[in-house]
């Protein structure tokens, strides 16, 4: 069936935006987002409506994907297709115009991250070429408790530096030092000592830990975990969370902390272009 493709920018941002809830609203984790917080997420993540493409088929619009890109890397944010349009190669047709375009601009690289139990979309983008680099672990706990000590406060712009400089190699674009950059209130930044956190909003009730990262020198002496037990005495009684965005050689730290593992869990997956 003749498809044809037109920019989320073109398209119109509210538009594209239904397709894409639509898109989601039966997903393993179902997604509805409303534009403000659309938008804020676009921004945080680099999103590039002029790159970002919605299928139209039959004269519908059948689909949707998000792009990405900082430099000559960009990532496949976000991608859904009606349900009524699946099953009829929609998906890979999508995909592979984001492709054909990412090599027309010469970029390096797409990345995405992939629900793990999502195995229809595993599939999908393996066979378009995709390798899994690491997976990407969640964890919750109810509530903690301890003193660690004193917090003190912290910009975004500082934790992104320490992240740039001493975070792991090739982190998911959700966790690297540029997106961090992007963090705004009511998400709060803090440190004790080296270590340094960002968490979403603190007097909610359940609070995300965003990032958490000690300087290369300081590792070892246990100040990560001070720094926790720091925030669960200073907001107390409050579910804590780790986004399924945590590099599984670094889940043991959360294991030690009585953190449980979370049962979603993502492929951070990259292609060659």
């Amino acid at each position: 069936m003749e498809v044809s493709f037109t920019s989320v920018h073109a398209f119109g941002l509210e538009r594209s935006l239904e397709v894409l809830n639509e898109g989601f609203s039966d997903y393993i984790v179902p997604i509805h987002l409303e534009i403000d917080r659309f938008r804020d997420m676009a921004r945080a993540d680099s999103v590039d409506f002029e790159l970002s493409q919605v299928l139209v088929t039959r004269g519908e619009a059948a689909g949707v994907a998000l792009i990405a890109r900082r430099g000559n890397l960009c990532r496949l944010a976000a991608m859904s297709v009606r349900p009524e349009f699946r099953g009829g190669g929609n998906g890979r047709k999508l995909l592979d115009q984001l492709l054909k375009d990412a090599r027309a601009r010469r970029d390096s690289r797409m990345m995405l991250e992939v629900i793990e139990s999502n195995e229809a979309a595993v599939r999908l983008y393996e066979s378009a070429g995709f390798k899994a680099k690491r997976r990407l672990l969640s964890f919750g706990l109810d509530e903690g408790e301890g003193n660690g000590g004193e917090l003190g406060s912290a910009s975004f712009g500082e934790i992104a530096d320490v992240v740039d400089s001493d975070g792991l190699e090739d982190l998911p674009w959700q966790a690297s030092a540029e997106t961090v950059a992007q963090f705004r209130a009511p998400s709060v930044a803090v440190r004790l000592g080296d270590a340094y956190a960002a968490i979403s909003n603190p007097v909610a009730p359940k609070t995300a830990i965003q990032c958490l990262i000690v300087r290369q020198e300081s590792r070892g002496q246990g100040q990560a975990s001070r720094l926790m037990l720091s925030l669960f005495q200073k907001y107390p009684g409050r579910r804590w969370l780790v986004p399924a965005i945590c590099p599984a050689e670094l889940g043991g730290f959360f294991e030690k902390l009585d953190f449980s593992t979370g049962e979603l869990s993502q492929l951070q997956m990259s292609i060659e272009l």
